[in-house]
Order: structure tokens, then C-alpha cells, then sequence
């Protein structure tokens, strides 16, 4: 009887097991990884902790423009119920401005057998691995969700890259590049905010959409010009759920 008995309990259990891990194997997990890239209008704010920086500020205003930037890498969410989530990664990106070209006026006539240079433009951009950290909110949610986020990103240099483009008298042009980190901090600290929509395709994928703003709120300079990159972007994003 006892051997009957137990008999039946295991075969109930059986298909009891088997759909439990079905359903398991079938659940949506809490974490999700994939990738974002978004294309950037990039610029900086400068501030000056010398009373005679305003004409050098005022100077480089009227001679420096925005550039149109990158940011890429991976990305990871961590959904702690169905409208919070925590977002982190690795991130890339060419922050900058772009030079104006201005013209080389000589005081006095150069006889020289080499080409005279005419023409001076240089670019300069500036290549951080970035960190976030941000929290998301879902105000609605479904197939297709509605986010704002906001958060504050760790910013690392990895270099300082200007290009100077110099054009000559005879029509020809020169390119040079120059890398440094001398006169910038190491680590720099921006706040980043954002607004958008996240489809779901299926059960475990995902793409996102958001216009996204990102500003600096510590100087990327250590010299008495203070420096503030901040940009706008569309962020692009391709997630996994585990």
C-alpha cells in the first residue's frame, strides 16, 4: 500500500516538476544587456577663474563651433519591479568642437622658397570611456513602454586629440595631429537625462529610443579656463533579456 501510494505521489510530482521549470525556462529575468550607440551635437560652456580670461574666452566663442560627436558601448539594465530600474555600462565617446577657419595675414612680404601658409582650422576632441549610472521610470508600460531617466556619469579621459589643418599659398594643405592629457583632469563628472520608448520584440529583446542631453558639472581643464562639454543626442539601444 505504502509503495502504491508513493508510486502515485511521484508520478503527480513528475509533470507537477516539468512544468514548473517550464514556466521558469519561459519567465522574463530582471537583468538586460546589449548594446547603444547615439550620434551627438556636441559643444562646452567656458568660465574663467582669472579676471583677465573674458577676452580669451570671448576669443575662442567667436573662433570654435559644435561638432557632431558619438557615444557607443554596452549597456545594462537591472529591473527591480515593473516601472524601477537601475542602468549601467561601458561607453565610448568623441566629445569636441570644431575651429573656424581663419585667415594668416603677413605684415610684411615673406620670400621664402617653401609654400606660405594662408589658412589655419584646428579641431579638437576629447575621448572619455564613460560610466553611468541612472535610474529608470516607466510611466507606462506594455509591448511598447514610455521611460524618463536620469542619473550622473563618471566620465575618464583617454585622450586629448587636436587637428590642425593648414592651407598654402599654392593651393596645397597640411594635416597634423597632436594628442595630450597635460592640462585636463584624469576624471570629470556629467549629469545625463533622457526621455523615450522601448518596443518589445518577443520575449527577450528589446530596442529603445531616446533623445538624451548630457552636461558636465565638473571642469574637464585644469588651467584658469574652465571647460564644460554638454551635448544632445537620439541613444539607440539593442537589449537582451537574460
Amino acid at each position: 500500500m505504502k509503495r502504491t501510494l508513493f508510486t502515485i505521489i511521484l508520478l503527480a510530482f513528475i509533470p507537477m516538476t516539468s512544468f514548473c521549470q517550464e514556466v521558469k525556462n519561459h519567465l522574463p529575468g530582471k537583468l538586460r544587456l546589449g548594446i547603444q550607440f547615439s550620434p551627438n551635437y556636441c559643444y562646452r560652456s567656458l568660465k574663467s577663474t582669472d579676471s583677465n580670461g573674458s577676452s580669451l574666452i570671448s576669443f575662442r566663442n567667436n573662433n570654435e563651433i559644435p561638432k557632431i560627436s558619438f557615444r557607443t558601448g554596452i549597456a545594462g539594465i537591472l529591473d527591480l519591479n515593473s516601472r524601477l530600474s537601475i542602468r549601467s555600462g561601458l561607453l565610448f565617446s568623441n566629445y569636441g568642437y570644431n575651429g573656424r577657419s581663419s585667415d594668416l595675414v603677413y605684415q610684411d612680404s615673406l620670400y621664402v622658397d617653401t609654400p606660405i601658409p594662408v589658412s589655419f582650422r584646428q579641431n579638437e576632441a576629447f575621448l572619455y570611456m564613460i560610466i553611468p549610472a541612472k535610474i529608470d521610470y516607466c510611466l507606462l508600460y506594455g509591448k511598447l513602454k514610455f521611460f524618463i531617466s536620469a542619473g550622473i556619469e563618471t566620465n575618464i579621459l583617454l585622450t586629448n586629440r587636436k587637428k590642425s589643418f593648414i592651407g598654402y599659398e599654392d593651393g596645397t594643405s597640411s594635416i597634423s595631429i597632436n594628442t595630450t592629457r597635460t592640462y585636463f583632469h584624469n576624471i570629470a563628472f556629467s549629469v545625463a537625462g533622457s526621455a523615450g520608448i522601448e518596443y518589445r520584440i518577443g520575449q527577450q529583446l528589446g530596442l529603445r529610443v531616446e533623445p538624451e542631453y548630457q552636461r558636465f558639472i565638473t571642469s574637464m581643464t585644469n588651467t584658469p579656463i574652465k571647460g564644460y562639454l554638454y551635448s544632445a543626442g537620439l541613444n539607440l539601444s539593442l537589449l537582451y533579456r537574460l
